[in-house]
């Protein structure tokens, strides 16, 4: 492999910011996590790993800045079924791969794992 291809400050600042986010995430640091959106920015699960039209197909989530705080207030505010009582989450993120990078926006592939406790 040519390690001159491998942007690895960019690497390890992208894996930094998914662990950091993860942990914030597993204990409930949502205001936290909400901060580090832009208002513009769209919290995206894909369905099909493979897809990459998300406003015309299903996702999982595909949440702008409204969305997202919705999101956190039904997990936390104990109204919805699936969310009560408030699971605990451990995510472990490996394999972090820089895909694309135009200066603007990074694309990232990653492995997770979620365990979720209740």
């Amino acid at each position: 492999m040519n390690l001159n291809l491998l942007n690895l400050p960019l690497l390890n600042e992208v894996t930094a910011f998914l662990w950091q986010e993860g942990d914030m995430l597993d204990h409930g640091e949502y205001d936290t996590w909400l901060s580090l959106w832009t208002e513009k920015g769209t919290y995206i699960i894909p369905i099909d790993p493979k897809e990459t039209d998300f406003e015309n197909t299903l996702n999982y989530a595909y949440d702008d800045h409204h969305m997202r705080g919705l999101r956190v207030q039904r997990l936390i505010g104990g109204e919805s079924i699936s969310t009560s009582p408030q699971p605990r989450t451990v995510r472990t993120l490996s394999r972090f791969r820089v895909l694309a990078d135009d200066g603007v926006n990074v694309t990232v592939r990653a492995a997770q794992n979620i365990r979720e406790f209740r």
